[in-house]
């Protein structure tokens, strides 16, 4: 059996892709990036790029396929290509179509747990994406899953990372200042405002004031007798409280090992600006100084200090 699926980068993706491969299902990866995604599995996966909001590139996509397996969506649009409307609605339109014009039997749609219910923008496209769904032809299959976490997420694992930034520097802002300011939760409308605020100033945070709204609306199973995790798929849910847990130690193990691998130091779970003076490896140059940015740089790269590779090293970094 050959499967079709869309997307590639996100959390749904990279934990299906392994799955159906472990099941001995060939599986063609559909996604822009699809040959450099596809790498994670050389020789597995067959790379199909191309753009879901372009029926021109979708010509041929499902050809000697069985299923469809759409997870390609946005969560925050990034004007004028990246819109719900283009995207989430608009590739949602135009894969059923290349589908059914292949004979495929089966269309599987990840959707959303609050898309039936949910006020956001976000929410309201996967409403329509989902009604596009109802119409094709063969048998078709709408999931509806809540926010989805794992490492590398892009909302929950951002949460995670602030939650134990935030009070240590906190901390230490305190006692530079001599002053403790007061402490209060803030609702969803100011943590919203406040996330509009700092895109204005220039200083955005790693979610925005839609992403709040979405992760807080309607992300509930109303009628347990209606889970289909449990009704249909027999799968027992893991408590949220554990899966978090178990996030937060992955998240911290991958810090600790992409530190590890880049850092000529040993690393104790804390990430402190040191300085470093002495030759790398292979390095025959006068030994130089600088923070652990410089050093993964300079590790990474064989001891070239171009802007462009320290660049790269950073992102390196920040990936997990």
């Amino acid at each position: 059996m050959r499967v079709l699926v869309t997307g590639g980068s996100g959390v749904i993706d990279e934990g299906l892709i392994p799955h159906l491969l472990e099941a001995g299902q060939h599986v063609r990866l559909l996604t822009r990036g699809a040959d450099e995604a596809a790498r994670e599995w050389p020789d597995a996966v067959e790379a199909c790029p191309g753009d879901v909001t372009s029926p021109e590139q979708l010509a041929g996509v499902v050809d000697g396929c069985d299923a469809v397996v759409h997870i390609t969506g946005i969560i925050a649009e990034a004007p004028p290509e990246r819109t719900f409307a283009r995207v989430n609605v608009g590739g949602t339109q135009n894969l059923p179509r290349e589908a059914a014009r292949g004979g495929l039997p089966k269309f599987i749609y990840i959707s959303s747990l609050a898309a039936e219910r949910g006020t956001s923008d976000y929410h309201a496209s996967k409403r329509e994406a989902e009604a596009l769904v109802r119409r094709y032809e063969g048998e078709w299959v709408i999931l509806r899953p809540g926010n989805v976490y794992g490492p590398c997420d892009d909302v929950i694992s951002a949460v995670l990372r602030l939650h134990r930034a935030l009070p240590v520097m906190l901390n230490r802002f305190e006692q530079l200042t001599g002053r403790k300011p007061l402490r209060i939760p803030s609702p969803e409308f100011l943590a919203g405002a406040g996330a509009r605020l700092a895109h204005l100033a220039g200083m955005p945070p790693p979610f925005n004031d839609s992403q709040i709204r979405m992760l807080i609306e309607e992300n509930v199973v109303r009628d347990p007798e209606g889970n289909a995790l449990t009704r249909v798929f027999n799968v027992t849910p893991t408590p949220l409280a554990e899966g978090l847990g178990m996030l937060a130690d992955a998240l911290m193990e991958m810090f600790r090992r992409r530190c590890t691998e880049l850092m000529p130091i040993e690393f104790d779970g804390r990430f402190r600006p040191r300085r470093h003076d002495g030759r790398l490896a292979g390095d025959e140059r006068r030994p130089g100084g600088g923070t652990e940015f410089d050093v993964a740089h300079r590790c990474a790269t064989g001891g070239r200090r171009r802007p462009e590779a320290r660049m790269r090293t950073w992102r390196k970094i920040r990936k997990c």
